[in-house]
């Protein structure tokens, strides 16, 4: 008979499935609390994480407001996030991350180590408008340029989701040396 364990601290790092009668479970899977501290090591490797974690959700995002079916296939996610990583097997670990952090919804299905469907949450879509928000608040705040600034502070202005995530994503496909910041206010709040 199997039973869920809690294998390491308090924190809960890794979980595990074991045996009654046996000492130590024979699988074990780390939560995204211990990949939280494993990247927090690793930062060059963590950033990739998170441009992907942001393309997921920002992928997610756009589907919810513009189709009534907002599940999406991670396949399709997947080839979305082609120009971040080619790495299909990184790209459905962010998703089981997410997932498991209740930031996006899908139901496991047999045969598949990962949801194949996933819709965005309500946790995920006020962590989409709060990154982005605060980094165009950031950005206006800092810009040296005007152009910049006057660009940020427009698209903060932007009352329609779809086109402000529209315009969030193009306006950091031109300025690709913001690029650090979102992503280091997505780990502040994907993180938490």
């Amino acid at each position: 008979m199997l039973t869920e364990t809690s294998i390491i601290w308090k924190k809960r790092y890794i979980q595990g499935q074991s045996v009654i009668g046996s000492r130590y479970p024979p699988w074990i899977n780390i939560l995204p609390q211990g990949i939280d501290l494993v990247e927090s090591f690793n930062t060059h490797y963590a950033d990739l994480h998170w441009k992907v974690r942001f393309g997921i959700l920002s992928n997610l995002y756009e589907q919810y407001f513009a189709s009534e079916n907002a599940m999406v296939g991670v396949k399709s996610l997947v080839n979305s996030l082609a120009p971040i990583e080619s790495n299909e097997v990184l790209i459905f670990g962010d998703v089981i991350y997410l997932r498991n952090k209740n930031i996006i919804s899908g139901e496991f299905s047999f045969g598949f180590f990962y949801p194949p469907w996933v819709s965005i949450d309500v946790l995920g879509i006020q962590i989409v408008e709060q990154i982005m928000n605060q980094s165009l608040v950031q950005i206006a705040n800092s810009a040296v340029d005007s152009q910049t600034k006057k660009e940020a502070e427009e698209i903060l202005r932007e009352l329609d989701k779809k086109s402000k995530l529209e315009k969030f994503n193009q306006f950091l496909g031109r300025n690709s040396n913001i690029i650090e910041l979102v992503i280091n206010i997505a780990k502040s709040f994907l993180t938490g």
